[in-house]
């Protein structure tokens, strides 16, 4: 599987785990799974809901998020402008400058 529901993954894993994450959105991980065991992170694809900045799709996985939890500054879409850079042992997520909130999240994840 090179995809989470038609949105592009890549994967990080060692001899013990599997970390699977979006590459054209987020920052986001979809997956983490011991070798052998099924994804033990939420996969809610089809849900999504109406906010003040347009559609947000949870997907599922984990994500970053802003406290406290208001609807204009949590959930803004992230779909787009996510940049991906290889790091020795990981990855690095950074997403777009959120125009609500001028917030950038960014998450390094080695393994």
């Amino acid at each position: 599987m090179n995809n989470f529901h038609g949105l592009p993954i890549a994967v990080l894993e060692n001899d013990h785990i599997r970390l699977e994450y979006l590459t054209s959105a987020g920052p986001r991980i979809v997956g983490f799974s011991y070798h052998g065991s099924p994804n033990l992170l939420a996969d809610v694809f089809d849900m999504a809901w109406d906010t003040p900045n347009g559609k947000y799709f949870p997907l599922g996985g984990h994500r970053l998020w802003i406290s406290p939890e208001l609807p204009e500054k949590t959930y803004v879409p992230d779909r787009t402008g996510l940049s991906v850079r290889e790091i020795p042992q990981g990855v690095e997520l950074n997403g777009a400058s959120e125009t609500v909130s001028g917030v950038r999240k960014s998450v390094r994840i080695e393994l």
